[in-house]
């Protein structure tokens, strides 16, 4: 079984980046050259550090290689969940990736359910996943961060341009970040005004279990179907009967029946000035 073990703390103080700027003598240009660039964790400051780093020295590489959740004494597990959910949805997935990070990495991957092993560090850190004393594994909030931005975020992606109005402190607004896969997909959009017969479709990978699908347009505002079908298969030839219907609002949720199946497919049945987009596709048991 994979454990991680909690960090040590270091001794060293932090550098701040004008002293990197002023050490630039001789020694220093010829070091440079061997240095790729600069790992970050999360334990104090803001990401927004990262692009002032990135800005003095563009030539070098920022990684964030390290983040625990934790959590206080008295903290029930529902209020562990939800404060790591958000801090880590808000300051890595998004925060470190619009600051020039070329990694996301959370420490621990698998802890006990006390928070060990660990070498006199942290005794309340929490992994992706807790071994639980009966040999059993739960997931913990940092599993579904991550995995929300492995699933479409692929390896050799590249981060794009997108508008983002919320902050790491959170200010109430939406917060964004857009990646360009190797195979060159992002989220999709029709790219033209709303007709009947434009559709899209998924192939799960394999056969899945599910009673509701969500489809979410994510921030284009107003480019949700204004009438669609959704329609399963499980060998992308013959299909179900659809099932209608019409969104009001940037997420709609489409209640089927039990269905196992691969494929699904969303199909425009209405015509509206806006484009359709889909930046999220969301099964539920």
């Amino acid at each position: 079984m994979l454990r991680g073990l909690t960090r040590v703390e270091d001794d060293l103080p932090p550098v701040p980046v004008e002293r990197l700027r002023d050490r630039r003598h001789d020694q220093a240009e010829v070091a440079a050259k061997w240095i790729a660039g600069t790992a970050y964790h999360c334990y104090s400051g803001d990401p927004s550090k990262q692009t002032d780093l990135h800005n003095a020295f563009p030539s070098k590489g920022i990684w964030f290689t390290e983040c625990s959740g934790s959590h206080g004494p008295t903290d029930t597990p529902p209020q562990i969940f939800r404060g790591t959910l958000t801090w880590h949805a808000r300051t890595l997935m998004l925060g470190t990736t619009r600051n020039w990070a070329k990694s996301v990495v959370n420490w621990n991957i698998a802890l006990d359910s006390t928070g060990g092993p660990h070498l006199g560090g942290c005794d309340t850190c929490t992994g992706l996943v807790t071994v639980q004393p009966d040999g059993t594994i739960t997931t913990d909030a940092e599993y579904y961060t991550i995995g929300h931005l492995s699933k479409f975020v692929r390896p050799g992606a590249v981060r794009i341009g997108s508008t983002s109005y919320g902050t790491t402190g959170w200010n109430g607004q939406l917060m964004s970040a857009a990646f360009r896969n190797p195979d060159g997909s992002t989220v999709w959009t029709s790219k033209q005004a709303q007709a009947p017969g434009q559709s899209r479709q998924v192939d799960l990978g394999s056969a899945r279990f599910f009673r509701q699908v969500a489809l979410d347009s994510g921030g284009q505002l107003g480019d949700f179907a204004a009438g669609r079908n959704v329609a399963t298969s499980n060998d992308g030839v013959h299909w179900s009967s659809p099932v209608s219907g019409r969104s009001t609002g940037q997420l709609t949720t489409v209640n089927l029946r039990p269905t196992v199946a691969r494929y699904l497919r969303v199909t425009s049945t209405a015509t509206s000035d806006h484009w359709w987009s889909l930046a999220d596709l969301r099964l539920y048991r």
